[in-house]
């Protein structure tokens, strides 16, 4: 979803509502002080907060009130975003129409989907994931390479901007720890007690968050959107991967 969301801002190029404002982002390179420096349709935050919690309450259809909690939630994030003066009423409306089409088509072609590359074997599996993050990461960094700050007086090519890269870098890392989780960790949390799954969840966190905040401490070093691919990819490795590990080998001197 969030790739598509800025493949289609970038191919719309509209731009953000007069209130996308705030003196305190005033700087040299944004001397208007533009609090989202980029074009504003479809929102994303609401094509997200569609395909995602619109995904979680389908596999919770059944239970109404986790039905009407994820509604509410959806109407909050997609609201809040005007409230705040980033988007207006046409980006919210067109984050919904992407999220609703993006969430619709995966809940249909997910099984599929699913079966045919679960039936591939190990290495296969493995290329698929690489190419197409790969293909889908440079695709949209060489058509769009001011991604992320096309409404600034003098856009960046390839800075450390936009979701393009962050989505493939996630794509690539924690698609490729994935697999490898499913082949040789296969941690399973549903057969541990109450008090393990808390501190699994908290050593976890704690590991992601000093991964993620040790990588952006050095970003300013490279202010590439090469190093934001491969600063995520590296985050969704650990999260697919090395955390899982961790949590085996913890659980066994339980």
């Amino acid at each position: 979803t969030s790739y598509l969301n800025e493949f289609f801002r970038n191919i719309f190029q509209d731009p953000r509502p007069a209130t996308n404002i705030d003196p305190g982002e005033v700087s040299p390179e944004n001397p208007a002080g533009l609090i989202e420096p980029y074009y504003g349709f479809p929102s994303g935050h609401t094509s997200t907060a569609i395909a995602t919690w619109g995904y979680i309450g389908y596999n919770f259809r059944k239970r109404l009130y986790i039905v009407i909690i994820l509604g509410i939630i959806i109407f909050l994030v997609a609201i809040s975003r005007m409230i705040i003066g980033v988007h207006d009423l046409q980006d919210v409306i067109g984050g919904f129409s992407l999220g609703l089409v993006v969430l619709l088509l995966f809940t249909y072609l997910e099984p599929y989907g699913t079966k045919q590359f679960n039936a591939l074997n190990l290495p296969i599996k493995l290329i698929v994931i690489v190419v197409v993050s790969l293909v889908l990461f440079l695709l949209g960094t060489f058509l769009f390479p001011t991604s992320g700050t096309e409404l600034l007086p003098v856009p960046v090519a390839f800075s450390d901007t936009g979701r393009i890269s962050q989505v493939c870098g996630v794509m690539l890392g924690f698609g490729i720890g994935y697999v490898l989780e499913n082949e040789y960790v296969k941690y399973e949390p549903s057969k541990l007690n109450l008090k393990w799954k808390i501190i699994n969840l908290v050593i976890g966190l704690l590991i992601v968050f000093v991964v993620y905040f040790a990588l952006e401490a050095i970003r300013g070093v490279f202010d590439s959107v090469f190093y934001r691919f491969a600063r995520y990819a590296i985050i969704g490795f650990v999260l697919g991967y090395l955390v899982p590990l961790i949590f085996v080998k913890l659980n066994k001197i339980q």
